[in-house]
């Protein structure tokens, strides 16, 4: 009778400490995923503070050493400035360096450019994000003709990764408009046209 209770005893301790040890190592997972959470927010934060800075800090310079007297042209840079600094926050997985300058260049031309990231690259390779940016650039560069350039990402169970659209304005039927003639037209798109279309798979085509 005594073994058998040393024996129980011994059960209910081990058990215990089994339990024990189980909690321990979850708090500890807990415990990693949410320090690697927080690097992760720490490290996207200081990324945006970086690139923000890259990008504006010569722009900024320049409205010192002029005491805020800007041109014409200094403004425009400006406000493609402000629309760069949006695409980090709303467009930030579309992005890569051909890209932000494709977009620059398009803007500088005049073109209104927008760009959506709706998290459907999120989950993708490194390989497939790469394919992506460089098709990407490469539309933006074919894009000659447009006025309003609309890329946007598509959401997980689509074939395709990316849209992205060009559209030209028709600038008669613009300036008709201006004028206060077609005012019963309520569909705007009517007076566009498609200068691009592109569809970028998610994965690269066997």
């Amino acid at each position: 009778m005594a073994w058998v209770a040393i024996a129980t005893v011994f059960a209910i301790a081990m058990n215990r400490a089994i339990r024990n040890t189980r909690e321990l190592m979850r708090a500890e997972q807990e415990t990693a995923d949410w320090q690697a959470a927080q690097d992760a927010h720490v490290f996207e934060r200081q990324f945006r503070l970086s690139q923000t800075t890259r990008m504006a800090l010569p722009m900024l310079q320049r409205i010192i050493d002029s005491c805020g007297d800007l041109d014409d042209a200094d403004r425009a840079e400006c406000l493609h400035l402000e629309q760069a600094i949006r695409d980090e926050i709303r467009g930030r997985s579309l992005l890569s360096e051909d890209v932000r300058d494709e977009v620059m260049r398009l803007r500088r031309r005049g073109a209104t450019v927008q760009l959506h990231d709706d998290g459907g690259l999120d989950e993708l390779e490194v390989d497939d994000v790469r394919r992506i940016h460089a098709r990407i650039a490469e539309a933006l560069r074919q894009a000659r003709e447009a006025d309003n350039v609309i890329v946007r990402t598509v959401s997980e169970g689509s074939d395709s990764a990316v849209t992205v659209v060009g559209l030209k304005l028709d600038t008669a039927a613009s300036e008709s408009a201006a004028l206060g003639a077609g005012m019963e037209d309520d569909d705007g798109d009517e007076d566009d046209s498609v200068a691009l279309w592109l569809e970028i798979p998610r994965h690269e085509p066997a």
